[in-house]
């Protein structure tokens, strides 16, 4: 079956599996986005990607084609097993890799997957630096079947998460500890439960229920994307019945975030960039003195501007100094 072409979207790559994409496809993009990062190295290491997947069950076929696909340009493969998004940005800073993809559909319905893809230092593959000269590549390329036998070992990395988690667990300031709170996290049977469990086990003064953290990529209990309202009607109940300080939705892929107030209501996002933004602000300068936003955002971030450095640019573009 062949690959639709429109799965590939500015930021990532996304369709129904078996209808929009299938396991030809993880193998031709395996092969050429290990071609199109090989082509742009600018040292002699052999070309270094990290992989993963959510716990989609379509994820493991998707994953095996493509790291054949990468076996037969000679990519030394590292395996970080099921994780989060961010997980995957954070492993391809760590162990220096040239790249990486995390096999996931995101926020997506059940039938869905796909594949978010990132350069060097985790910075994303977008229709701005590559996506579509990918896409036209997978669609038009002619691939003849390497060879295997000469690729690097590959590598399966099963602390990644442990080592992730202690990375942002430093940033706390211990001048500042967390107060004693009680959270109510709804992670929808996606991957932020893992990466919750980890974290929370950090705190002993932080007391926190957990709806939903089966990794089930069949989503049983509601859709995985916190962005909607009626998704977090579960949360909002919980919250209430607890009495409990403030609760966390996340996504399949743990890359999206909401927030419920102890009365249950929603917080908006945009309110939680201006409550988080200052705090950011004091560990992160402002690069070449602009803040990138989300047009959404404007108008509740641009009225903290007067307590906070920096002017202010718009677009996904701007987010790459800001983020790498």
């Amino acid at each position: 079956m062949p690959t639709n072409p429109d799965i590939f979207k500015a930021y990532d790559i996304r369709g129904i599996y078996g209808e929009d994409l299938t396991e030809e496809t993880a193998y031709r993009l395996g092969r050429v986005f290990a071609q199109f990062l090989g082509e742009r190295k600018t040292d002699d290491r052999p070309l270094t990607l990290v992989i993963a997947r959510d716990m989609r069950e379509s994820g493991d076929p998707l994953q095996q084609h493509m790291e054949r696909g990468f076996q037969e340009e000679g990519v030394k493969i590292i395996d970080i097993g099921v994780s989060s998004t961010p997980m995957l940005y954070y492993a391809v800073l760590e162990y220096q890799a040239d790249g990486g993809v995390v096999i996931t559909a995101s926020h997506n319905p059940a039938e869905y997957n796909g594949f978010k893809l990132v350069r060097e230092k985790g910075i994303p593959i977008s229709g701005d630096n590559g996506m579509y000269e990918i896409r036209d590549r997978v669609m038009e390329a002619d691939l003849s079947e390497g060879d295997v036998g000469d690729a690097p070992a590959r590598e399966h990395k099963e602390d990644t998460r442990k080592h992730y988690i202690q990375q942002i667990v430093a940033r706390q300031n211990p001048q500042r500890p967390v107060e004693s709170l009680k959270i109510v996290v709804d992670t929808a049977n996606g991957m932020a439960a893992p990466d919750i469990q980890e974290f929370f086990a950090h705190f002993e003064n932080i007391e926190y229920i957990h709806l939903y953290p089966e990794l089930d990529g069949s989503f049983p209990n509601h859709e995985a994307n916190p962005l909607k309202e009626e998704t977090l009607t579960d949360l909002k109940a919980k919250v209430q019945e607890e009495q409990a300080d403030f609760g966390i939705a996340t996504d399949g892929d743990f890359d999206r975030i909401a927030f419920v107030d102890n009365e249950g209501n929603t917080v908006r996002p945009d309110i939680t960039a201006a409550l988080l933004l200052p705090i950011l602000l004091l560990h992160q300068p402002l690069a070449e003195g602009a803040l990138p936003h989300d047009e959404r955002a404007v108008v509740v971030l641009q009225g903290a501007r007067d307590d906070l450095r920096g002017g202010w640019r718009t677009g996904h573009d701007a987010c790459g100094p800001f983020l790498h």
